[in-house]
């Protein structure tokens, strides 16, 4: 697995910040999680409401691939984006999870491979190298370790 280089981090996280491309608000949110937690797609599509709380500015879940707890400090980019897609792009749904599918929403959200692949070519990331999701989301697990 290779991981992220100094550069590809520039172009992710200037991609990111850009809010004339073509991510959504639920994209770019799932992308400042993977960029500044390095979470697993399953836990981030298993987020939910009652996992975020905003008066401690805390992220708290049970991972899923350990099963042991973890608990994390929002950074203000991150909440403001999980605050942004909560408010003004979330459809409206029964389902718990945060991540719901625009077109299903009572449907809960599966994998985020494809929004994956959409931030690294909007960023021109590896493009040369066919843009396979999920080994991208491996190396996004790897490299938030360092950003957080």
């Amino acid at each position: 697995m290779k991981f992220l280089s100094k550069e590809e981090s520039d172009c992710i996280r200037k991609c990111l910040e850009n809010s004339n491309n073509t991510l959504s608000l639920k994209e770019r949110t799932i992308g400042w999680l993977l960029y500044f937690y390095g979470l697993r797609g399953s836990d981030i599509t298993a987020m939910r409401f009652d996992n975020i709380d905003w008066r401690k500015d805390m992220l708290t879940l049970i991972q899923s691939k350990t099963d042991y707890p973890l608990t994390l400090p929002f950074n203000a980019v991150t909440r403001n984006s999980l605050f942004d897609y909560i408010t003004t792009e979330r459809a409206e749904s029964d389902i718990k999870t945060i991540f719901v599918p625009q077109k299903s929403p009572n449907a809960p959200y599966k994998k985020i491979g494809n929004i994956v692949r959409k931030i690294f070519r909007c960023a021109h990331v590896r493009d040369k190298e066919g843009n396979k999701g999920i080994r991208n989301i491996e190396v996004f697990c790897h490299f938030g370790y360092t950003k957080t």
